[in-house]
Protein backbone atom coordinates (compact mmCIF):
# COMPACT_ATOMS: atom_id res chain seq x y z
CA UNK A 1 0.00 0.00 0.00
CA UNK A 2 2.83 2.37 0.85
CA UNK A 3 4.55 1.67 -2.48
CA UNK A 4 1.30 2.22 -4.35
CA UNK A 5 0.73 5.49 -2.52
CA UNK A 6 4.26 6.66 -3.31
CA UNK A 7 3.85 5.68 -6.97
CA UNK A 8 0.54 7.47 -7.17
CA UNK A 9 2.05 10.56 -5.55
CA UNK A 10 4.93 10.51 -8.04
CA UNK A 11 2.52 10.20 -10.97
CA UNK A 12 0.40 13.06 -9.64
CA UNK A 13 3.50 15.20 -9.08
CA UNK A 14 4.81 14.57 -12.60
CA UNK A 15 1.37 15.31 -14.02
CA UNK A 16 1.16 18.51 -11.97
CA UNK A 17 4.57 19.68 -13.08
CA UNK A 18 3.73 18.92 -16.71
CA UNK A 19 0.46 20.82 -16.46
CA UNK A 20 2.18 23.78 -14.79
CA UNK A 21 4.87 23.81 -17.48
CA UNK A 22 2.25 23.75 -20.23
CA UNK A 23 0.34 26.59 -18.57
CA UNK A 24 3.57 28.57 -18.27
CA UNK A 25 4.31 28.01 -21.98
CA UNK A 26 0.79 29.11 -22.87
CA UNK A 27 1.14 32.26 -20.77
CA UNK A 28 4.51 33.01 -22.38
CA UNK A 29 3.01 32.53 -25.85
CA UNK A 30 0.08 34.79 -24.94
CA UNK A 31 2.44 37.45 -23.57
CA UNK A 32 4.55 37.28 -26.73
CA UNK A 33 1.45 37.61 -28.89
CA UNK A 34 0.30 40.61 -26.85
CA UNK A 35 3.70 42.29 -27.16
CA UNK A 36 3.63 41.68 -30.90
CA UNK A 37 0.16 43.18 -31.15
CA UNK A 38 1.21 46.24 -29.13
CA UNK A 39 4.23 46.69 -31.40
CA UNK A 40 1.98 46.40 -34.45
CA UNK A 41 -0.46 48.99 -33.11
CA UNK A 42 2.40 51.32 -32.20
CA UNK A 43 3.87 51.01 -35.69
CA UNK A 44 0.49 51.68 -37.30
CA UNK A 45 0.02 54.70 -35.03
CA UNK A 46 3.42 56.07 -36.03
CA UNK A 47 2.59 55.62 -39.72
CA UNK A 48 -0.72 57.38 -39.22
CA UNK A 49 0.83 60.32 -37.41
CA UNK A 50 3.55 60.73 -40.02
CA UNK A 51 1.07 60.55 -42.88
CA UNK A 52 -1.14 63.20 -41.36
CA UNK A 53 1.52 65.52 -39.99
CA UNK A 54 3.78 65.51 -43.04
CA UNK A 55 1.83 64.56 -46.16
CA UNK A 56 -1.46 66.25 -45.28
CA UNK A 57 0.35 69.44 -44.36
CA UNK A 58 2.32 69.41 -47.62
CA UNK A 59 -0.78 68.76 -49.73
CA UNK A 60 -2.58 71.61 -48.00
CA UNK A 61 0.29 73.93 -48.92
CA UNK A 62 0.05 72.74 -52.54
CA UNK A 63 -3.64 73.65 -52.60
CA UNK A 64 -3.03 77.08 -51.07
CA UNK A 65 -0.15 77.92 -53.41
CA UNK A 66 -2.03 76.72 -56.51
CA UNK A 67 -5.06 78.83 -55.59
CA UNK A 68 -2.90 81.88 -54.97
CA UNK A 69 -1.13 81.44 -58.31
CA UNK A 70 -4.44 80.94 -60.14
CA UNK A 71 -5.75 84.24 -58.82
CA UNK A 72 -2.57 86.03 -59.91
CA UNK A 73 -2.48 84.76 -63.50
CA UNK A 74 -4.25 86.26 -66.49
CA UNK A 75 -3.83 83.26 -68.76
CA UNK A 76 -7.04 81.15 -68.86
CA UNK A 77 -5.12 77.96 -69.71
CA UNK A 78 -2.72 78.50 -66.83
CA UNK A 79 -5.56 79.24 -64.45
CA UNK A 80 -7.31 76.05 -65.50
CA UNK A 81 -4.14 74.00 -65.03
CA UNK A 82 -3.60 75.46 -61.58
CA UNK A 83 -7.22 74.71 -60.67
CA UNK A 84 -6.62 71.11 -61.69
CA UNK A 85 -3.51 71.00 -59.50
CA UNK A 86 -5.53 72.23 -56.53
CA UNK A 87 -8.33 69.71 -57.21
CA UNK A 88 -5.83 66.88 -57.53
CA UNK A 89 -4.24 67.79 -54.19
CA UNK A 90 -7.69 67.93 -52.55
CA UNK A 91 -8.52 64.49 -53.94
CA UNK A 92 -5.22 63.20 -52.56
CA UNK A 93 -6.19 64.60 -49.15
CA UNK A 94 -9.47 62.67 -49.28
CA UNK A 95 -7.61 59.50 -50.20
CA UNK A 96 -5.18 60.06 -47.34
CA UNK A 97 -8.02 60.46 -44.84
CA UNK A 98 -9.58 57.26 -46.10
CA UNK A 99 -6.27 55.46 -45.60
CA UNK A 100 -6.03 56.79 -42.05
CA UNK A 101 -9.50 55.48 -41.24
CA UNK A 102 -8.51 52.05 -42.60
CA UNK A 103 -5.37 52.02 -40.45
CA UNK A 104 -7.51 52.71 -37.36
CA UNK A 105 -4.35 53.30 -35.38
CA UNK A 106 -4.05 53.45 -31.62
CA UNK A 107 -3.70 56.85 -29.88
CA UNK A 108 -0.41 58.64 -30.28
CA UNK A 109 2.28 57.99 -27.73
CA UNK A 110 5.36 59.85 -26.66
CA UNK A 111 8.66 59.05 -28.31
CA UNK A 112 8.16 60.44 -31.83
CA UNK A 113 11.12 61.68 -33.83
CA UNK A 114 11.49 65.23 -32.56
CA UNK A 115 10.86 67.98 -35.13
CA UNK A 116 13.43 70.71 -34.68
CA UNK A 117 12.37 74.02 -33.20
CA UNK A 118 14.97 75.60 -35.49
CA UNK A 119 12.83 74.54 -38.44
CA UNK A 120 9.83 76.56 -37.24
CA UNK A 121 10.59 79.68 -39.37
CA UNK A 122 10.85 77.55 -42.51
CA UNK A 123 7.60 75.78 -41.63
CA UNK A 124 5.79 79.11 -41.31
CA UNK A 125 7.40 80.60 -44.42
CA UNK A 126 6.36 77.60 -46.52
CA UNK A 127 2.70 78.30 -45.72
CA UNK A 128 2.80 81.89 -47.00
CA UNK A 129 1.46 82.81 -50.46
CA UNK A 130 0.19 86.06 -52.00
CA UNK A 131 -3.25 85.14 -50.60
CA UNK A 132 -2.04 83.75 -47.27
CA UNK A 133 -0.12 86.09 -44.99
CA UNK A 134 1.57 83.88 -42.40
CA UNK A 135 3.87 85.42 -39.80
CA UNK A 136 6.00 84.17 -36.92
CA UNK A 137 6.96 86.27 -33.92
CA UNK A 138 8.98 85.20 -30.89
CA UNK A 139 9.01 87.20 -27.67
CA UNK A 140 11.77 86.78 -25.11
CA UNK A 141 14.90 84.69 -25.06
CA UNK A 142 14.50 81.14 -26.31
CA UNK A 143 15.00 78.47 -23.62
CA UNK A 144 15.57 74.73 -23.78
CA UNK A 145 12.57 72.43 -24.11
CA UNK A 146 12.22 68.74 -23.28
CA UNK A 147 12.15 66.58 -26.40
CA UNK A 148 8.44 65.79 -26.14
CA UNK A 149 7.53 69.44 -25.53
CA UNK A 150 9.57 70.57 -28.54
CA UNK A 151 7.84 67.99 -30.70
CA UNK A 152 4.43 69.03 -29.40
CA UNK A 153 5.09 72.73 -30.06
CA UNK A 154 6.20 72.24 -33.67
CA UNK A 155 3.41 69.77 -34.45
CA UNK A 156 0.84 72.14 -32.94
CA UNK A 157 1.99 74.99 -35.18
CA UNK A 158 1.94 72.66 -38.17
CA UNK A 159 -1.60 71.53 -37.36
CA UNK A 160 -2.81 75.09 -36.82
CA UNK A 161 -1.46 76.18 -40.20
CA UNK A 162 -2.89 73.12 -41.93
CA UNK A 163 -6.36 73.66 -40.48
CA UNK A 164 -6.40 77.37 -41.34
CA UNK A 165 -5.32 76.84 -44.94
CA UNK A 166 -7.65 73.89 -45.40
CA UNK A 167 -10.85 75.24 -43.86
CA UNK A 168 -10.70 79.03 -44.37
CA UNK A 169 -11.07 80.71 -47.74
CA UNK A 170 -8.39 83.26 -48.72
CA UNK A 171 -7.35 86.02 -48.45
CA UNK A 172 -6.24 84.86 -45.04
CA UNK A 173 -3.89 86.04 -42.31
CA UNK A 174 -2.40 83.58 -39.81
CA UNK A 175 -0.22 84.64 -36.89
CA UNK A 176 2.11 82.31 -34.99
CA UNK A 177 3.38 83.74 -31.72
CA UNK A 178 5.85 82.05 -29.37
CA UNK A 179 6.30 83.71 -25.97
CA UNK A 180 9.46 82.84 -24.02
CA UNK A 181 9.10 85.70 -21.54
CA UNK A 182 10.46 84.28 -18.28
CA UNK A 183 9.02 87.15 -16.24
CA UNK A 184 5.48 86.11 -17.16
CA UNK A 185 5.99 82.37 -16.79
CA UNK A 186 9.43 81.18 -15.76
CA UNK A 187 8.66 77.49 -16.19
CA UNK A 188 6.89 77.42 -19.55
CA UNK A 189 6.67 78.66 -23.11
CA UNK A 190 3.40 79.76 -24.63
CA UNK A 191 2.54 79.32 -28.30
CA UNK A 192 -0.46 80.70 -30.15
CA UNK A 193 -1.69 80.07 -33.71
CA UNK A 194 -4.56 82.35 -34.74
CA UNK A 195 -6.26 83.25 -38.01
CA UNK A 196 -8.44 86.21 -38.90
CA UNK A 197 -11.26 84.18 -40.44
CA UNK A 198 -10.20 85.05 -43.99
CA UNK A 199 -13.07 85.30 -46.45
CA UNK A 200 -15.06 82.87 -44.34
CA UNK A 201 -15.16 79.09 -44.04
CA UNK A 202 -14.82 77.09 -47.21
CA UNK A 203 -18.02 75.71 -48.75
CA UNK A 204 -19.19 72.42 -47.29
CA UNK A 205 -19.03 70.77 -50.72
CA UNK A 206 -15.36 71.70 -51.18
CA UNK A 207 -13.36 68.52 -51.73
CA UNK A 208 -10.74 69.73 -49.28
CA UNK A 209 -13.28 70.26 -46.51
CA UNK A 210 -15.68 67.35 -46.34
CA UNK A 211 -14.92 63.96 -44.80
CA UNK A 212 -12.47 65.31 -42.24
CA UNK A 213 -11.45 62.98 -39.41
CA UNK A 214 -10.35 65.56 -36.85
CA UNK A 215 -7.44 63.27 -35.99
CA UNK A 216 -4.78 65.96 -36.43
CA UNK A 217 -5.99 68.30 -33.70
CA UNK A 218 -6.73 65.38 -31.37
CA UNK A 219 -3.20 64.06 -31.90
CA UNK A 220 -1.75 67.53 -31.26
CA UNK A 221 -3.71 67.76 -28.01
CA UNK A 222 -2.45 64.33 -26.92
CA UNK A 223 1.13 65.40 -27.61
CA UNK A 224 0.72 68.60 -25.59
CA UNK A 225 -0.89 66.75 -22.69
CA UNK A 226 1.75 63.99 -22.74
CA UNK A 227 4.46 66.66 -22.55
CA UNK A 228 2.87 68.12 -19.41
CA UNK A 229 1.22 71.08 -21.17
CA UNK A 230 -2.27 72.37 -21.82
CA UNK A 231 -4.09 73.28 -25.03
CA UNK A 232 -7.07 75.57 -25.59
CA UNK A 233 -9.04 75.95 -28.83
CA UNK A 234 -11.08 79.15 -29.06
CA UNK A 235 -13.26 80.88 -31.59
CA UNK A 236 -12.10 84.44 -31.98
CA UNK A 237 -8.70 85.71 -30.87
CA UNK A 238 -7.34 88.36 -33.21
CA UNK A 239 -10.68 88.38 -35.04
CA UNK A 240 -14.14 87.30 -33.89
CA UNK A 241 -14.54 85.09 -36.97
CA UNK A 242 -11.19 83.31 -36.67
CA UNK A 243 -9.85 80.46 -34.56
CA UNK A 244 -7.02 80.37 -32.04
CA UNK A 245 -4.96 77.46 -30.74
CA UNK A 246 -3.15 78.32 -27.50
CA UNK A 247 -0.77 75.99 -25.68
CA UNK A 248 1.45 76.16 -22.61
CA UNK A 249 4.42 73.79 -22.53
CA UNK A 250 7.03 73.27 -19.80
CA UNK A 251 10.63 74.25 -20.38
CA UNK A 252 13.67 72.33 -19.12
CA UNK A 253 13.87 72.47 -15.35
CA UNK A 254 10.16 73.13 -14.83
CA UNK A 255 8.69 71.47 -11.78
Amino acid sequence: VLEAALLLAAVVAVWGFARAARAQRERAAADAAERLERARRSERAEIRRDLHDVIAHSLTLVVAQAEAARVGTREPATAQALAQVADTARSALLGLRGMLRVLDAAPAVAGDVVPSLDGLPALVAAAATPLHVVTLTEHGERRALPADAESALVRLVQEGLTNALRHVAPPLTVEVHVDWDAERDADAVRVRVSDDGGAGPRAADDAGVRAGTGSGLAAAERRVTAAGGTLDVERGGTDASGWTLSARLPTVGAA
